[in-house]
């Protein structure tokens, strides 16, 4: 679970930002919380919301850079432990409204949580080489966090858990520690932040491309979910079905009896939108998935936005 994302010095931000989903110490709304024993609650959805141009965009390309440049080296090199739904790399560009941003890195640390560790992980970019990297590990609960790595520069310091691993510490500039680890070694604890990593969706369904890119599920009651889900909505689709040498997505729909197919691409833009996001929402709530949609409004009516929301505040998925 996401806890608190920082960053600074990317794109159009110049000084440090935080996206944290620690919720406040008040007692309304609380049955609509993730809470769990010795550690801060959390929110299950929050929304970003401003005027165009606001840095909306930019924040979630800040989250996606920084989990990118872990899992994309990972993924390239075929050593994923999860199914990965990869977004497109973000290259870690600094602001460039200064004449001293462009020489300093882009930096990042993100806070979460397992089921019964927190870990902070920091990240700083310099022109595509890491300059900077730390990862800790905190018992939930517990006071004192300990050090797995530190890296600065071309020094690399382990920490206990790491020490008695025998690790290689020569690693390429432009690679993450942590995912050189990920490749190299099945150690627990690089694991589990791995996986957590892995388990990452970031989806723009502003973007036409991105609607075309459709998880149709081979999951037989995943694909119940999905109608299920769309009839409550309104949109009447019995079924669908993907023609791969077409490479076409077609539904079905029951008119006086008769069975008719509709290609994808003649549907309503807002009933493309949610065949197209439901899969991945679905992959969240079941697998525990943290996933962030940029434009998840665009084209949506407000009630249907509304029913899609609410799906995380369910128990039944």
């Amino acid at each position: 679970m996401l806890c608190q994302f920082s960053f600074q010095n990317f794109k159009s931000y110049r000084y440090e930002t935080t996206f944290d989903l620690q919720a406040t110490a008040i007692p309304e709304f609380r049955d609509r919380l993730i809470v769990k024993d010795k550690c801060s609650d959390l929110l299950p959805v929050s929304v970003i919301y401003g005027p165009n141009g606001g840095g909306k965009t930019n924040l979630i390309r800040a989250l996606s850079c920084l989990i990118t440049t872990v899992v994309r080296p990972i993924h390239d090199l075929g050593s994923t432990r999860k199914r990965v739904i990869m977004q497109q790399k973000v290259v870690a560009e600094p602001f460039l409204f200064d004449s001293i941003s462009k020489d300093e890195p882009t930096e990042f640390e993100i806070f979460f949580r397992t089921g019964k560790y927190e870990y902070r992980y920091y990240l700083a970019v310099l022109k595509d080489e890491i300059s900077a990297e730390t990862l800790d590990r905190k018992t939930i609960g517990g006071k004192k966090p300990a050090r797995i790595f530190y890296r600065d520069g071309e020094e690399l310091t382990l920490g206990t858990i790491l020490s008695k691993e025998n690790v290689n510490t020569k690693v390429n500039e432009k690679m993450p520690f942590l995912s050189f680890l990920a490749i190299n070694y099945n150690i627990p604890v690089i694991t589990e932040v791995q996986e957590w990593f892995e388990s990452c969706i970031i989806r723009n369904y502003a973007n036409p491309i991105a609607e075309l890119q459709i998880m149709v599920s081979d999951n037989e009651q995943t694909k119940n979910q999905i109608i299920m889900l769309l009839n409550e909505m309104g949109i009447d689709v019995e079924d669908y079905r993907y023609d791969d040498k077409e490479e076409q997505l077609y539904t079905v729909r029951s008119i006086s009896g008769e069975k008719y197919e509709l290609p994808f691409n003649h549907e309503s833009d807002g009933t493309r939108k949610l065949i197209a996001a439901l899969p991945v929402i679905l992959v969240a709530l079941q697998e525990g998935r943290l996933v962030i949609i940029d434009e998840l409004d665009a084209k949506l009516h407000p009630k249907l936005l509304r029913y899609v929301i609410s799906m995380f505040f369910l128990k039944t998925y």
